[in-house]
């Protein structure tokens, strides 16, 4: 959007969302017979808005301008403070180029809202991938981020649905006003927006895209349970739970003990146990981008098919 003073900023706008004249105490001002289109449209609406923002009795506080069809754009001048809309049709079915607009009533001092910029980490997390408004792709990790944009982060381990192999999961985060929404996942059926795995950490919310490495969330792995038969083509009702160390033959060493109270055995993603047969090394079960290393499916164990624990 570009307004008419060449002393204005010609960033001054408000990206993906406008103000609602219908939610705003608001006076309609009447355009050239020029302003046939929005461009012209905005520039004389922004000049009448600024031109009126001292008003001592009633100062123009944003302004919006709206065409629908080929009908003349409408310019609104705003009395009171901005209600935002983002999922009006005239900004949601063309982002590249909405059939609505708004701005504030001085460009002079404006400065966009923007949101932190995505950390760079090192180690087991997922890159964020991001759209600015217009669903251009952007790097979100060089600059601060452009109000509008959207964000999703996925990794192959992510399921929204019950399963190893369940429907991949995804979350998603959009920069609004400012700062980042909830991240939740992309899946509009999920309950609360949250995936199968992960789940919220410790039950609250998923950091959002400018998370430090403290609070990030890891690609990490489902956790693995050491059962036999195992894999998603596994009756359930004939596979057992069992312990590796069981067998004679077999050293099953884990960085972390595993914890059978509940007769069952399950590596936790930041787990890690080797398999020795006769001393010999077999397999590392570690996760790796996401997936378990050491072949799960062709068992932990030597010589002989495991017992129930």
């Amino acid at each position: 959007i570009g307004f008419a003073s060449a002393a204005i900023n010609a960033d001054c706008q408000f990206v993906g969302e406008f103000c609602d004249p219908e939610d705003s105490i608001a006076d309609t001002f009447k355009l050239s017979d020029a302003a046939t289109d929005m461009t012209t449209a905005i520039d004389e609406c922004y000049d009448e808005c600024n031109a009126q923002k001292d008003d001592p009795d009633s100062p123009c506080l944003s302004f919006t301008v709206r065409q629908v069809g080929l009908r003349p754009p409408t310019c609104y001048l705003l009395r009171n403070d901005c209600v935002l809309n983002s999922a009006d049709a005239c900004i949601t079915s063309d982002p590249a180029n909405p059939s609505c607009a708004s701005g504030p009533s001085d460009c002079t001092s404006f400065e966009p809202k923007v949101c932190p910029m995505v950390a760079t980490l090192e180690g087991d997390f997922a890159r964020w991938q991001c759209q600015d408004i217009n669903t251009d792709p952007i790097n979100p990790y060089n600059a601060d981020v452009p109000e509008g944009t959207v964000c999703y982060q996925t990794c192959s381990s992510w399921v929204s649905e019950e399963g190893v192999d369940g429907p991949p999961g995804q979350l998603v985060s959009k920069c609004e006003s400012g700062a980042w929404s909830a991240v939740v996942s992309s899946n509009p059926n999920a309950v609360d927006g949250e995936l199968f795995y992960p789940t919220f950490p410790d039950g609250l919310v998923y950091p959002t895209p400018d998370a430090d490495a403290a609070t990030a969330l890891p690609c990490g792995c489902q956790p693995l349970n050491v059962q036999w038969p195992y894999g998603p083509d596994a009756d359930p009702s004939t596979q057992i739970w069992y312990d590796p160390n069981r067998e004679e033959a077999a050293e099953f060493i884990c960085e972390t003990t595993v914890d059978m109270a509940n007769g069952d055995y399950i590596i936790e993603t930041t787990n890690t146990c080797v398999l020795y047969c006769d001393d010999h090394y077999v397999a590392t079960a570690s996760c790796l981008n996401g997936e378990w290393s050491g072949n799960p499916e062709w068992g932990f164990w030597c010589y002989e098919e495991p017992e129930a624990i």
